[in-house]
C-alpha cells in the first residue's frame, strides 16, 4: 500500500452459464466470440491487466475445441497471469450434489488447467450459487484455496463485506461478501445498462461510478475494497481501460490496482485480525423483493425431479460401486481401466451447475443432461460388471456346466434367494442323466 491510501482492486470478469436459457451449443458460440475479442484486446493493450473466466476450467476445453489454432495465444496470456480460469471444472449447486463430487469437480478443474500447462486460479470462486454449505471453507482450504467470494445465502444486515469463514474442522478462508443488490453485476447494470454508455467522460456515467465507489469504500472496515466489473456473459472492452484510468484520475486519494481475485484475497488477509469470523452454512433468505436476483433457491428437489434421481443414481454407482470394486479388482491382481471412471465423473459433473441440476433451464438443456447421465451410468455399469467378474473368477472356470458366482456386496454374511435369468447356448442338452 502506498502510504495510508486505501486500496481498490479492480477485478474484471465474465460469469459464464454454460447452459440455461439457451443451449450449450448457442452459449459456446457466445463464448468463442468473447474469448476471441479478449485475446485481441489483451495483445493490443498490455494495460488491460487481467480477466477472470468465471472460475471454471471447462470453458478452456469448450473454446479450444472450436479454436485450436488459438491455443498458444490463450495459454501465453494465462501463463502471464492475465487470463485466469479454474479451479472448478464447473460452478456446482451445493445442495443437490454429493460431497465427493465437490472434490472431483475441483480436482478435474485443476487437472484440466495443468494439462494445458497453466495453473488454476487459487481462489474459491462461488458468486452465483443458491447459498453455501458449511463445509465449503474446509473443502477449499484442504485443496489449497485460502480466499473465496459469496453472495446468495448472506445479507448485508448480518454479514460484513469481508469476513473469515470457518469450516467444521477449524479451517479458515478469507471471504468476500458481494453487495445484496445485483452482486457481481451491480457495476454493469448501474452504469452500462441504465445509462446506455461506456464513456467515462459522460457525467451520468461518472455519477454512477462515484456512487458505486462511495458505497463499496464505505461498507468495509479495512483499507482494502473490491470493484468487481463482471456480469453474465460479459465481453471485455477497451472501455474498461478508460474506466480504470478515469477512476485513478478522479480519486487520487485511492490506490487503484487492476488485479486478480487471489491478489485481492491476499491483501485482505493482511488485515485478518480486524475481520469477524463466521461458522456454519450460508443460507440466509433475501430480505425483500428489491434486492434483484438475491433470492435463495435451495428447495428445487421437486423441479424436474427425475434429474435429481438420475444424479443420485450415477453418483451412487460411481462412489459406492464402480470405484470400490475397481480397487478390489486391482488388489486382486487385475488391471481395471481407471480412465473410464474419470470419463464417467466428467459426464456427471457437467450436469452440476445450478441452472442445470436445479431444473430451471429450457427443455433441450435437460434433455442434454439425460444423455450425460446415460453415458455415466453405462460406463459405471461396465466397470462394475468387469470388476466383479474378475474378483469372483467366474470367467476362469472350465467345468461343464459353467458355475455361477453370486456376489454379496454387504460387509457381512447373508442368506437369501437370488433370481437369475440365463441365456442357454444353442445345442445345450435338454436332459441330464
Amino acid at each position: 500500500m502506498t502510504g495510508d491510501k486505501p486500496k481498490a482492486f479492480y477485478c474484471v470478469s465474465t460469469h459464464w452459464d454454460r447452459e440455461w436459457y439457451e443451449t450449450f451449443q448457442e452459449f459456446r458460440m457466445w463464448l468463442v466470440e468473447v474469448i476471441d475479442e479478449l485475446l485481441d484486446i489483451m495483445e493490443a493493450h498490455p494495460e488491460f491487466r487481467c480477466f477472470h473466466l468465471d472460475g471454471q476450467a471447462i470453458v478452456l476445453k469448450d473454446y479450444l475445441r472450436i479454436r485450436p489454432e488459438n491455443q498458444e495465444r490463450l495459454l501465453k496470456l494465462m501463463r502471464a497471469g492475465r487470463i485466469l480460469a479454474g479451479p472448478w471444472h464447473v460452478l456446482p449447486d451445493e445442495w443437490l450434489v454429493s460431497g465427493e463430487s465437490f472434490v472431483r469437480n475441483i480436482q478435474l478443474g485443476m487437472r484440466t488447467c495443468r494439462e494445458y500447462g497453466v495453473e488454476p486460479m487459487s481462489f474459491a470462486y462461488t458468486p452465483d450459487q443458491f447459498g453455501h454449505i458449511a463445509a465449503l471453507p474446509m473443502l477449499m482450504t484442504g485443496l489449497g484455496l485460502k480466499g473465496g467470494i459469496v453472495w446468495r445465502g448472506t445479507t448485508d444486515e448480518d454479514f460484513a463485506p469481508q469476513f473469515i469463514w470457518e469450516g467444521p474442522d477449524g479451517s479458515q478462508m478469507i471471504t468476500h461478501k458481494l453487495f445484496d443488490e445485483a452482486a457481481y453485476g451491480w457495476l454493469f447494470h448501474r452504469t452500462r445498462v441504465i445509462d446506455g454508455t461506456t464513456d467515462y467522460a459522460d457525467p451520468k456515467f461518472q455519477a454512477m461510478i462515484d456512487q458505486y465507489i462511495t458505497h463499496e469504500r464505505g461498507r468495509v472496515q479495512i483499507p482494502t475494497f473490491l470493484i468487481l466489473d463482471g456480469n453474465d456473459h460479459q465481453h471485455a472492452g477497451t472501455h474498461m481501460i478508460d474506466l480504470f484510468k478515469g477512476m485513478q484520475e478522479k480519486y487520487p486519494d485511492i490506490e487503484f490496482v487492476w488485479g486478480s481475485l487471489p491478489e485481492y484475497a491476499a491483501d485482505v488477509a493482511q488485515h485478518a485480525d480486524k475481520l469477524d469470523t463466521f461458522k456454519g452454512e450460508l443460507r440466509a433468505p433475501c430480505r425483500d423483493q428489491n434486492r434483484a436476483c438475491q433470492y435463495l433457491i435451495v428447495h428445487t428437489i421437486s423441479s424436474r425431479y427425475t434429474l435429481k434421481q438420475r444424479n443420485d443414481q450415477c453418483q451412487g454407482l460411481l462412489e459406492k460401486w464402480a470405484e470400490p470394486y475397481a480397487l478390489f479388482q486391482q488388489l486382486a491382481g487385475g488391471s481395471p481401466v481407471l480412465r473410464y471412471l474419470d470419463e464417467a465423473w466428467e459426464y456427471v459433473i457437467e450436469n452440476h451447475p445450478h441452472d442445470s441440476i436445479c431444473g430451471c433451464s429450457i427443455d433441450q438443456v435437460h434433455r442434454d443432461m439425460m444423455y450425460r447421465f446415460d453415458q455415466a451410468e453405462e460406463i459405471a455399469d461396465g466397470v462394475i460388471r468387469r470388476a466383479i467378474t474378475s474378483v469372483g473368477g467366474a470367467s476362469e472356470a472350465d467345468a461343464i456346466p459353467q458355475p455361477v458366482v453370486v456376489h454379496n456386496p454387504l460387509p457381512f454374511r447373508r442368506h437369501g434367494v437370488v433370481n437369475l435369468a440365463l441365456s442357454m447356448p444353442h445345442g445345450w442338452p435338454k436332459v441330464y442323466a
